[in-house]
């Protein structure tokens, strides 16, 4: 039993006749054509590029994320370790008798790099900047990234004891050379042909100061 009026209702399963004509389509066995396929694709295409753009931006910001948080970390372990004695160590016995302090160790890095080899006087001491470079391809673990350490005096780098009446005994040339800072920064590339492109490279500083507590 079924009742027809161009919309079929219900429809028993003794009913043979095609759907076709049950549903008095104009189009019964027509098939597909070459158009309705190719704006199917057209359609498809559309809808799934805007996620495959998606895809894209997300494992390069990822990308940008991890290399942020080694660059830290490689700047941050190369403080600690001059800031917490990693470099030097006392060379004398009258200096190993008491443990040196994080001003201590910094103060004989800048008086090596401004005298190396050679007596130091602190009346005359010609002060220079102590610096260390490390490029692509030397940190281990990390070629895309390379390291700049710069350890002086703050905020004057190179006092001059000369300048100041009293000399090296001038309370203004103390307190000059009371604080050291150490700064670090760390650049790096996404791809190899970003390298050494200043456009293009990354960039994390860090830095502390340490101060001399006897003139803090």
């Amino acid at each position: 039993m079924h009742i027809t009026n161009d919309i079929i209702v219900f429809r028993l399963k003794s009913d043979k006749r095609p759907a076709c004509k049950v549903f008095n389509k104009t189009f019964c066995g027509r098939g597909i054509t070459l158009l309705e396929i190719l704006m199917a694709i057209a359609i498809f295409s559309f809808s799934i590029i805007p996620i495959i753009m998606i895809y894209r931006y997300t494992t390069q910001a990822n990308l940008k994320s991890v290399n942020a948080l080694h660059a830290a970390n490689l700047a941050l372990t190369k403080l600690e370790e001059y800031k917490f004695g990693g470099v030097i160590t006392p060379v004398n016995s009258a200096s190993e008798i008491k443990k040196w302090g994080e001003y201590e160790r910094l103060l004989e890095l800048i008086k090596e790099e401004s005298n190396p080899g050679t007596d130091w006087s602190p009346f005359a001491p010609d002060w220079k900047i102590y610096e260390r470079f490390e490029d692509y391809e030397t940190i281990p673990y990390f070629p895309n990234f390379k390291r700049y350490v710069r350890i002086s005096f703050f905020p004057e780098e190179k006092p001059d004891p000369s300048k100041y009446p009293g000399g090296y005994f001038s309370p203004e040339y103390k307190r000059l050379i009371s604080r050291i800072q150490i700064f670090v920064e760390v650049k790096w590339a996404e791809a190899d042909i970003d390298r050494n492109n200043a456009q293009r490279e990354k960039k994390y500083t860090l830095y502390t100061i340490v101060t001399n507590k006897v003139y803090q």
